[in-house]
C-alpha cells in the first residue's frame, strides 16, 4: 500500500512457521492442540530466547495458525513473546443422550389432568364471576373491580 509502513517481512527480518520437520522425518504443527505440550512450550522457550517478536495463537487473529517470528530492533531491546500454548480440546459430548441402565430407578411423571384446557383469560373473568356471586348481597351500590385484560400498546417510530 502507498504510505504504509514496510513490514518486518517486506524487510526480509521476518517469517512465519505453521510446522516443523525434524532430521528423524517427525513433523509437529506448533499450534496443534494434540500436539504434545511439553515440546511446543520448549519451542516457545527457545524462540522467544532467538527472536525479539513471537507471535502465534493468543495474541491475534492473524497469528491463530502459524507462529511470526521477527528480529525487530526496538528501544531499550523490547522483545514481544506471545503465544498461548493451549491444552488439547474438551471432546465433544455425545449429541444423543446415554441409553438409561436397566436398574435406573422408574421415572416420576407428574398426573395429568382431565380437565380441558382453557384460555388463561377466560379463567380470570370465570373466577371474578365466582367471587362476585360469593360475595354477599349488601345494599351498598356494587363497584365494578373488574379490569379487563392488559394490551399492548404499539409504539410508535420516532424520527430523530
Amino acid at each position: 500500500m502507498a504510505g504504509a509502513r514496510l513490514s518486518e517481512h517486506g524487510r526480509a527480518n521476518a517469517l512465519d512457521v505453521r510446522a516443523l520437520k525434524f532430521a528423524n522425518g517427525q513433523s509437529i504443527s506448533l499450534t496443534d492442540r494434540t500436539a504434545s505440550r511439553e515440546l511446543r512450550e520448549r519451542v516457545l522457550h527457545s524462540v522467544c530466547a532467538r527472536f525479539s517478536t513471537v507471535l502465534g495463537p493468543g495474541s491475534d487473529w492473524y497469528h491463530e495458525d502459524h507462529i511470526h517470528l521477527d528480529l525487530m530492533e526496538r528501544n531499550n531491546n523490547y522483545r514481544i513473546c506471545q503465544w498461548d500454548v493451549w491444552d488439547p480440546l474438551p471432546q465433544i459430548a455425545p449429541l444423543l443422550p446415554a441409553v438409561r441402565p436397566e436398574e435406573a430407578p422408574p421415572r416420576e411423571v407428574a398426573a395429568k389432568s382431565d380437565a380441558p384446557k382453557s384460555d388463561p383469560a377466560k379463567a380470570d373473568i370465570a373466577k371474578s364471576d365466582v367471587a362476585k356471586s360469593a360475595r354477599p348481597n349488601t345494599a351498598e351500590p356494587e363497584t365494578s373491580t373488574e379490569t379487563k385484560p392488559a394490551t399492548k400498546k404499539r409504539r410508535q417510530n420516532r424520527r430523530l
